[in-house]
């Protein structure tokens, strides 16, 4: 890791408890952090690997002891407990990295559809993965980490808890939250772009609309607009085909 040599400094003993390497750690001595390298490092990986099924552990566990050790550097970083710092920074790392990835939709994932939008084959290997990266991209930071972490990483609420801070109840919550604007938005994604300004405010409901989450009036004035608009009605049927099939491809427990 990150060049360390440990023969450098023969006077620092790997068998020096904690606190005393952290300490010549924090006074530069390169030997100390590699000796509580090599001490904790398959911790760490055990930590990342259970926290989420699809990082490579060795990058996450490199990458938090880079950061522990810029910070060590600035002055900054664990003055004591430095196996819980380090955990902590593994946690961190995890939910950085889950956060990135929410926003790169890996191949293989939401492209088993043929897209047809009003009429328009879209080829389905690039058009919706690039749908759904746009729509992430639209979404709150954690509300596109809980989708990855728990639709992709397969992690339960409980498993997820504590890379958000949070409890199982709120995951749970944070996750509805977030699927519902995850689908609205990707129904939204799916309008297409011929809308007469006419239609224009009518077809900016039609996602709530579909959903079933928009007020009352509004979805009274979609009903009266879209008796005389066969555009709309068109809009209408398409995006119930695509809510059906994101119904699908999400599973129930998503709904």
């Amino acid at each position: 890791m990150m060049g360390l040599d440990l023969r450098t400094e023969p006077h620092v003993a790997e068998g020096q408890d904690d606190a005393y390497l952290l300490a010549s750690a924090r006074m530069g001595s390169t030997a100390a952090i590699g000796h509580l390298y090599t001490r904790h490092i398959e911790s760490a990986k055990r930590l990342a690997r259970r926290l989420s099924r699809n990082v490579e552990a060795d990058d996450v566990v490199s990458e938090a002891f880079e950061h522990i050790l810029r910070a060590m550097r600035r002055g900054d970083g664990p003055e004591s407990a430095f196996r819980s710092y380090l955990l902590t920074t593994v946690r961190r790392q995890v939910i950085l990295d889950a956060g990135k990835a929410a926003r790169e939709v890996p191949d293989g994932h939401w492209d088993d559809r043929p897209t047809v939008t009003h009429g328009r084959s879209v080829d389905r290997t690039y058009g919706e993965r690039e749908i759904v990266r746009r729509v992430l991209r639209q979404l709150p930071a954690r509300w596109g980490t809980v989708l990855w972490l728990l639709e992709v990483e397969g992690l339960k609420p409980r498993e997820a808890a504590p890379l958000l801070n949070a409890g199982p109840n709120a995951v749970s919550a944070l996750a509805k939250r977030a699927r519902e604007g995850f689908r609205q938005a990707y129904l939204a994604e799916h309008l297409g772009a011929d809308i007469t300004a006419t239609c224009r405010p009518y077809a900016e409901i039609l996602p709530g609309y579909v959903r079933a989450t928009a007020t009352p009036a509004a979805m009274r004035s979609v009903t009266a607009h879209a008796r005389g608009c066969s555009d709309c009605r068109r809009r209408l049927r398409h995006l119930r085909d695509v809510d059906r099939w994101l119904r699908q491809r999400v599973g129930q427990k998503a709904a």
